[in-house]
């Protein structure tokens, strides 16, 4: 599991505001390779994540068959991981993430 603690500082793809879930589904994939789609976000709550729903370097590395390239991209160009909550992605420093075994 992983947690990341209220305060953090983190990008949430929401381009022009509405967040990827709620894209139509022609825009969902410029608005994940595009830089400028994903908006800085301050974290309200602490909140853990299921090692199924953060793609980091480790998931890389191995070859972990479920992250898409757009997020491979990100992970090694800017040192982050990417959570997967609900059809929504968020950027997330990896010095602001916690494993919690």
């Amino acid at each position: 599991m992983f947690l990341i603690k209220a305060g953090t500082k983190i990008k949430v793809n929401a381009p022009n505001g509405v967040l990827y879930s709620k894209l139509p589904e022609n825009q969902k994939q410029s608005a994940l390779d595009n830089l400028a789609s994903w908006k800085p976000y301050t974290t309200q709550k602490d909140k853990l994540y299921d090692n199924d729903q953060v793609w980091d370097a480790v998931a890389v590395f191995n070859k972990r068959d479920d992250v898409p390239v757009w997020a491979v991209k990100n992970i090694i160009e800017f040192a982050c991981v990417i959570v997967n909550c609900e059809g929504n992605y968020a950027m997330v420093d990896m010095t602001k993430m916690e494993y919690i075994d």
